[in-house]
């Protein structure tokens, strides 16, 4: 943009309106939400630790509480993984794709309800929220088939004794 000495460029100083829906019908009723623990070895755990409230940014509103991590939970959740490690390492890839089938399928399921968490929680349109959880279905179940594919191109030996993908 040229400005000549005759003419003056005004300038927009005003703040950006911000547009709230506080008297909006929430996106997520309490019985819809899953628990609020850490899902460590197989179970939804709390320590009874702090609680942090969950806000809606287009209301501003707390939808849910959830419990903040602890070291223990921490210590707790790596304990687990490493008991997993040995089963895990045993399954064929078949029976691997089958459990990130079952993952995909339920959260297909349930998709109506992460968007509508996706977007209380982050206050994004239920276009994004969808196409996000969309996207992690077909992740799943891309990850899924790729992981049977033990001799493409990605697939090789890196570290002794392990097959990485």
């Amino acid at each position: 943009m040229t400005i000549s000495d005759s003419t003056t460029a005004a300038t927009d100083t005003a703040a950006p309106a911000i547009r709230r829906a506080p008297d909006a019908a929430p996106l997520v009723r309490a019985e819809e939400l899953p628990p609020s623990g850490h899902f460590i070895d197989g179970t939804f755990r709390a320590q009874g630790g702090e609680l942090a409230d969950v806000i809606d940014p287009t209301s501003e509103n707390a939808f849910a509480q959830i419990h903040l991590g602890t070291a223990d939970d921490v210590d707790a959740a790596v304990s687990a993984a490493l008991r997993a490690k040995e089963a895990w390492g045993r399954l064929v890839p078949k029976e691997r794709a089958e459990l990130l089938l079952k993952i995909a399928d339920r959260v297909s399921e349930t998709s109506d309800l992460f968007v509508r968490l996706e977007s209380a929680d982050t206050g994004k349109p239920f276009a994004v929220s969808r196409d996000d959880v969309e996207s992690t279905i077909d992740t799943f179940r891309f990850m899924a088939g790729a992981l049977r594919a033990t001799t493409s191109m990605a697939a090789g030996d890196y570290v002794e004794d392990h097959l990485s993908l």
